[in-house]
């Protein structure tokens, strides 16, 4: 048994609206996708048989049709054939409009999917995308069994997103709201049942309790845990730290339907006002470092000669002045009887965020910000719009 401590607890366990960590650990443990990334970051196949290439003629000369060879004799955990027909049913179900999805970007290139038989699935493009092979991974496109859910006009709220049927390596055995998930190994799994027999992911939304839930062996492991924790989990005995280049970001993300942020000379003022590398070496250890996009240099899409923001406070006051935001008795700009108003919206997990957020808060308003930071359960905040949520 290995029970993996978890800060978030998942709203559905149909993958389609999942992001994040728990997003990757629901869509690994419990489904299959065409190809896979190893330890590496390199595609390797799953379903598949081979990820398609020039070379190997999975991928037209003119980039605008991909061919996909399904491996044969893969089943469902319930025992049905994964065919063709549930590659496309995947396809369109993110494509259609009813159901709630993290985005339909990468696919968008996609015209029209053949299914020519019953292990052969064709993607014709409307122009050559560089990105496609990486949505059809597990990551993106987790496969979804059609003879399930193929009825449904769409697949918000059905029964199988709270007790799904994959085809990964593990299966749901009960998910207790509010506690735990546990996952049993799956005897159909295409590559072997896995050496582990139950896999316990437990809901624990204080990072301080996972550090106790370790220090007392309630757990065994905490994957992506939070940087912020590094020094008391150096301190545990009994355990192995592995640090490891992820293919992930953090970012302060802005609301351009806000008239203020709307402009980018304000956005650039705010990022000059940010000393990043301040915030890496005092507040996570020194475990990351500052890139000016939203690729890691460990990604493919990695662009190493993009302007860099430098952190230059001047530079920032320079811009807000030639904005006419002038500053008042209490330091706060103004312009026209408006004040230089901001609200960071942040949640307390992971536990250096909240620290990052009051170091940003703090660079701000030296530049004439009155930055109010406004905290949610990360629930609340990455919750649908139809639930309430903050983001969506």
């Amino acid at each position: 048994v290995l029970r993996l401590a978890s800060t978030v607890e998942p709203a559905s366990l149909n993958p389609m609206p999942l992001e994040g960590l728990i997003g990757e650990q629901i869509n690994n443990l419990i489904y299959s996708g065409l190809w896979v990334y190893d330890d590496h970051g390199n595609l390797v196949p799953d379903l598949a048989t081979a990820v398609p290439t020039f070379e190997n003629g999975g991928i037209s000369k003119d980039g605008l049709t991909v061919i996909v060879h399904l491996r044969h004799g893969v089943v469902w955990q319930d025992g049905a054939p994964l065919t063709a027909h549930d590659v496309v049913f995947t396809y369109k179900a993110i494509k259609n409009p009813a159901n709630i999805v993290t985005t339909r970007t990468f696919i968008e290139p996609i015209v029209t999917v053949e299914e020519p038989n019953l292990d052969t699935v064709i993607y014709h493009l409307s122009h050559p995308a560089a990105t496609l092979i990486m949505a059809l991974s597990t990551m993106y496109m987790p496969i979804l069994p059609a003879h399930l859910l193929e009825r449904y006009s769409n697949v918000n709220h059905v029964p199988f997103d709270t007790l799904p049927t994959g085809s990964g390596p593990f299966a749901v055995v009960e998910w207790i709201h509010g506690d735990h998930l546990t996952l049993r190994r799956n005897e159909k799994y295409w590559r072997g049942p896995p050496k582990l027999r139950t896999v316990i992911l437990k809901f624990i939304p204080n990072p301080n309790s996972v550090f106790i839930a370790l220090r007392t062996g309630d757990v065994d492991a905490w994957i992506g845990a939070d940087l912020g924790q590094y020094p008391e989990l150096k301190t545990l005995s009994g355990y192995a730290i592995h640090r490891a280049l992820q293919n992930r970001f953090a970012s302060l993300d802005f609301n351009v339907r806000d008239p203020l942020l709307a402009d980018v000379r304000v956005r650039r003022a705010i990022a000059a006002a940010i000393d990043r590398k301040r915030l890496i070496d005092s507040l996570i250890y020194g475990l990351g470092e500052q890139v000016d996009a939203d690729q890691p240099r460990g990604s493919w899409a990695f662009e190493p000669n993009l302007p860099h923001e430098a952190f230059d406070p001047s530079d920032a006051a320079a811009i807000l002045d030639s904005l006419g935001w002038r500053s008042g008795q209490d330091g706060v700009r103004q312009k026209n009887g408006k004040r230089l108003e901001l609200q960071i919206a942040l949640t307390p997990a992971p536990r250096e965020v909240p620290k990052i957020a009051e170091l940003i808060q703090s660079e701000l308003r030296a530049v004439g910000f009155d930055a109010s930071l406004k905290e949610y359960s990360q629930e609340k905040l990455y919750a649908r719009a139809q639930d309430g949520g903050i983001l969506y």
